[in-house]
């Protein structure tokens, strides 16, 4: 026997799909050009830890279940502004987690971009910072941020 409930009638509306990255918990937003500390990972490697705050989701998903299938899915890019535009990550960072509701829009919580170069390459360099998140009706939103770097954690 199937049996089908429908909620209501419709669909709601969505409004436009808006990101901003940010860094710390809770959200801080980057402005253009700010300084931003890297720390050094446990495997000897080096990363921002950056935060997404994100308004107009069709849904948020769940933050406690990373196999929501709501669950926004966030791209992190880095690339090098003084080093010739060089793409500092492999491929981007994907993270298919929810994003927790805090103060009428939805963050992302800190999660590591990591970056595949010493620190010498880094520290008073121009990073640009590209976040990418789909959400679950399918829509895209895009938002950079050009940093300037500084080794946080020597």
């Amino acid at each position: 026997m199937l049996v089908s409930v429908l909620a209501g009638c419709g669909e709601r509306e969505l409004g436009p799909l808006a990101i901003e990255v940010g860094h710390g918990d809770p959200f801080v937003p980057v402005a253009e050009g700010a300084p931003l500390g890297f720390d050094t990972g446990a495997q000897a490697g080096y990363h921002f830890l950056i935060n997404v705050r994100a308004s107009g989701l069709a849904r948020p998903g769940d933050p406690e279940n990373a196999g929501d299938l709501d669950n926004p899915i966030t791209q992190l890019w880095a690339y090098d502004e003084d080093g010739g535009g060089a793409l500092l990550t492999l491929d981007p960072q994907v993270y298919a987690l929810g994003y927790a509701s805090r103060g009428g829009a939805y963050e992302l919580g800190p999660h590591i971009l990591q970056m595949f170069r010493r620190p010498e390459e880094l520290a008073g360099h121009r990073i640009r910072i590209r976040v990418r998140v789909r959400d679950s009706a399918g829509r895209d939103a895009v938002a950079e941020r050009t940093v300037s770097a500084f080794h946080a954690t020597p």
